[in-house]
């Protein structure tokens, strides 16, 4: 037998604040969705310039820590094999420089023309060594979907995954770069006004941004992990896009990449902080509809708190159903809005909404969100009641 004890640090006064364990894990490792490949032949150089050769397998995953594809490539020359180096582009490359180019989405190599990068001699073999593919949306499999090793571990009899993966996103397409190309050239990749930092931070390579909020003039106190006002100092509240979580938060690995994304493109006087979002539990929400005579109760009921969940969900709620805008007030004729709309309702006689920490004022016909926060409303709150219309 065996006991674990787990005590709450002495942070200071007052600084403690409660948070709920939502899970205790033994034997747990990180997981990433990609495979290693060994030892593949591309074909053989035929000596013309930018030469191309294709992967076997797409698209190559790269750890968005390095910022680089995991990849060795070799050419064989004369029975001499002789590593060449991965470049983003040929700018600087003379024309006796080994590089080559990789587009990571469909696994194209790409060789120099021999005035910006060598052209491997004709019948020289191409071997890539060593790569990594895998990832994208479809890697964001649910929890208890990965059952099965794909080799034998010592020691290790069974493998699941308790949570659902989450971080994987697909290749930009066309159309959002022709929408995103205005955004860059107005920042020329520089974070200065608060709109430059939230364009920069959902651009992060590697990282699934749903949203993000930057608060201008704003520090985090890392201690009680509450907003100060600062000079010189900007705040960016990140929202990932992981819709298997009520509250979605962005892990330490997510906000590390961030924050060196945004560290290289802000000015050399601005104070930067990087955080998750502050969600405001609604504690309470009373609702009494009355509706047609015709109508099953049960399902008019379930229908409701279906529509209430996911109206405040961070990700796909709001007016628009593409997640709720950081520090967006919660309107009472929003919620009336939607309540009308579901079948079999005629009218709301009672709605009444409590946020933690928000106390509203009399007549009021919202409620105040502030910066850059996000209301959460878990079922164990709705208080509903659907009653039958005798008019």
């Amino acid at each position: 037998m065996a006991w674990i004890r787990v005590r709450v640090a002495s942070v200071g006064e007052g600084a403690y604040q409660p948070k709920r364990l939502n899970g205790f894990a033994l034997n747990k490792v990180a997981a990433t969705a990609a495979v290693t490949r060994v030892e593949e032949t591309l074909g053989y150089s035929d000596g013309r310039p930018a030469q191309q050769f294709s992967l076997a397998k797409t698209p190559v995953y790269f750890d968005p820590n390095i910022k680089a594809p995991d990849i060795k490539l070799s050419v064989v020359e004369a029975d001499q094999s002789k590593d060449w180096t991965l470049v983003t582009d040929f700018f600087s490359a003379d024309s006796h420089a080994e590089v080559f180019r990789l587009d990571e989405t469909n696994g194209v190599i790409t060789f120099g023309d021999g005035v910006n990068g060598r052209i491997p001699v004709a019948g020289a073999s191409v071997v890539v060594r060593r790569y990594r593919y895998g990832g994208g949306a479809k890697s964001n499999v649910g929890a208890n979907t990965i059952t099965k090793l794909k080799t034998s571990l010592p020691r290790i009899d069974s493998v699941s995954n308790p949570r659902a993966a989450s971080g994987g996103a697909d290749a930009e397409t066309l159309d959002n770069a022709k929408l995103r190309a205005p955004h860059e050239i107005r920042t020329r990749d520089r974070a200065v006004t608060a709109d430059d930092f939230i364009f920069l931070t959902e651009q992060t390579p590697g990282v699934a941004i749903h949203s993000s909020y930057a608060l201008a003039r704003t520090a985090l106190d890392t201690i009680n992990q509450d907003f100060v006002s600062k000079e010189g100092a900007v705040t960016v509240v990140v929202l990932p896009a992981n819709n298997e979580q009520e509250t979605p938060q962005p892990s330490e690995a997510q906000l590390d990449v961030i924050c060196a994304h945004l560290n290289s493109k802000r000015l050399i006087t601005t104070e930067l902080y990087v955080t998750g979002p502050r969600y405001l539990p609604i504690t309470k929400i009373e609702v009494e509809v009355r509706v047609e005579q015709s109508v099953d109760l049960k399902i008019i009921s379930d229908a409701i708190n279906s529509d209430l969940i996911s109206y405040f969900h961070p990700l796909r709620g709001g007016a628009d159903a593409k997640g709720w805008p950081f520090g967006d007030d919660i309107y009472f004729g929003g919620i009336y809005d939607l309540l009308l709309q579901v079948e079999g309702v005629r009218r709301v006689s009672c709605l009444n909404i409590e946020v933690e920490g928000i106390d509203a004022e009399n007549c009021t016909d919202y409620l105040p969100m502030p910066d850059g926060g996000l209301p959460h409303l878990s079922q164990d709150v709705i208080a509903l009641k659907v009653i039958y219309d005798n008019r």
